[in-house]
């Protein structure tokens, strides 16, 4: 027996689509667990701001369905799961798709992403299973073309952005909102041969994985698929991705060769009898698969070279890209990571009053405001914060749309915080490499009236550009939200 049967032969057995289904559900139920103490600032309003629907018997009904949409999932039958795999993909496309370029949490970010994509698989694989063995089969196909072009990029993004020069991955460590040991890693030293080696695995691995799930051969598959799963099972010790890192380690898993014939032989014990739905689900999938790789081309040149397809091409895969959607990965690239903000609340003339986000924030000890702190270690809501202030970077000549944006954000911290105060004081903090180790250099203080929303600036650097990217970022405006195309365009 060669090698690569051997392999396989070893793999056949290890994991099912029914044990992989499972796991997956047993994590959905997780986030679930981990979203009830914020829930109200996750979902209590159509604009992300935390404020409107808080308590009401909309917001709770959204609970108990989103729960028994999960339960669904997990024990019910092939009418009851293939229901509730849609109650799921309605629900999170709306909140963690719709809204992403609405709210001020960004559809939840990468972690919002993958869910939803998550549960358009389950349902896309229960509905096939409604039909025949090759619709599974079309439909596996394309999970795994999409999700091999998403690792793919993702790795492509840090290698262009910084990391294959040791400027990414260091700053997560760090961080205090990112890093959970953050303390310890900012006392090692910024350059040698540790951290240029974890940036160029965390842009390699996916890389070189991303090309191995994409390859048309089942031991490739397999091996990229494990390697993506390893790779964020150690991110998972350090990083503070939330349900993404966990999540990312169990979904290579559907690339699996035993996977793919467990869940196109199980078929679902009801047939729709109808040739016609066959025919075209496996026609738009395979459209799907033939755009994917023209669109990201397209993104990548609109981003790295500023250059657009002829009209009317780019306005219509610009339009299908954000309804999809296909997005480029910016997962932890240094834009998003090489700074971060302490929040105080001051009296009427900008004094601090109270720190409601700071070092200990982070840490394992002050639990007297125990819900706020719970929402604050989330991983959303590192994603707030964070694009909040990137906001700077990808839209310099809107200065309102950042004051916006803080003030919504604002207003949802001190509804949940239990105190109110006249006025935020934003400390912005830069992450910079010294010789031995990193500091934290304060930069300057954004100052929101809370009740106005006007937003005051003071530098503590003179000269500071908040809206700078980052050493060799390919970030500039672009002409609207979600749009790769640059804003001269």
């Amino acid at each position: 027996m060669s090698v690569a049967p051997a392999v396989l032969s070893a793999a056949s057995g290890f994991i099912t689509y029914d044990h992989w289904l499972w796991a997956v559900t047993l994590l959905l139920l997780l986030d679930w667990i981990f979203f009830q103490p914020v829930l109200r600032v996750g979902f209590g309003s159509s604009e992300g701001d935390g404020q409107a629907r808080s308590g009401t018997v909309a917001l709770a009904a959204l609970n108990v369905a989103w729960l028994a949409c999960i339960l669904g999932v997990a024990t019910g039958g092939p009418i009851i799961r293939l229901a509730a795999a849609l109650g799921l993909s309605i629900g999170f496309r709306h909140f963690f798709i719709a809204l992403r370029w609405r709210s001020v949490r960004r559809g939840s970010g990468a972690p919002g992403f993958m869910a939803h994509w998550t549960a358009r698989a389950i349902f896309l694989i229960e509905a096939a299973r409604c039909l025949d063995q090759s619709v599974v089969e079309t439909v596996l196909l394309a999970l795994r073309w999409d999700f091999g072009w998403i690792i793919l990029c993702a790795g492509t993004y840090k290698a262009l952005s910084g990391y294959l020069s040791s400027n990414g991955m260091e700053y997560g460590r760090v961080n205090p909102i990112w890093g959970y040991h953050w303390r310890v890693f900012s006392q090692l030293s910024p350059t040698g041969w540790y951290p240029r080696l974890m940036n160029w695995l965390a842009s390699g691995v996916e890389i070189v994985s991303g090309l191995l799930m994409i390859l048309p051969t089942p031991l490739t598959q397999m091996l990229g698929a494990a390697a993506i799963s390893l790779s964020f099972l150690y991110v998972a010790c350090f990083i503070r991705l939330g349900r993404l890192a966990i999540l990312m380690v169990v979904l290579p898993f559907l690339l699996w060769p035993q996977l793919y014939e467990s869940a196109a032989a199980a078929l679902a014990a009801f047939s729709v009898g109808l040739p016609w739905t066959a025919i075209l689900i496996k026609t738009t999938l395979w459209v799907y698969i033939g755009l994917l790789p023209v669109v990201k081309v397209m993104q990548y040149l609109n981003l790295f070279r500023n250059i657009v397809f002829p009209e009317p091409a780019q306005r219509w895969l610009s339009a299908y890209a954000n309804w999809v959607p296909i997005i480029v990965w910016r997962v932890f690239t240094a834009d998003l990571t090489d700074f971060f903000c302490y929040v105080h609340g001051c009296d009427r003339d900008g004094r601090p009053i109270e720190a409601m986000v700071d070092a200990s924030t982070y840490s394992l000890g002050n639990w007297r405001r125990w819900r706020f702190k719970l929402r604050m270690l989330h991983v959303t809501e590192s994603i707030a914060i964070t694009s909040v202030f990137t906001t700077l970077k990808y839209f310099p000549s809107k200065p309102d749309l950042f004051a916006d944006k803080l003030w919504r954000y604002s207003q949802s911290l001190l509804a949940d915080y239990g105190r109110p105060f006249p006025v935020l004081r934003y400390e912005f903090f830069k992450i910079e490499k010294r010789d031995t180790r990193f500091s934290f250099d304060k930069m300057g203080d954004f100052v929101i009236d809370c009740e106005t929303g006007v937003v005051r600036r003071e530098h503590v650097v003179a000269g500071f550009d908040f809206a700078k990217p980052a050493d060799q970022s390919p970030v500039r405006e672009g002409a609207a939200p979600g749009a790769m195309t640059p804003l001269s365009r």
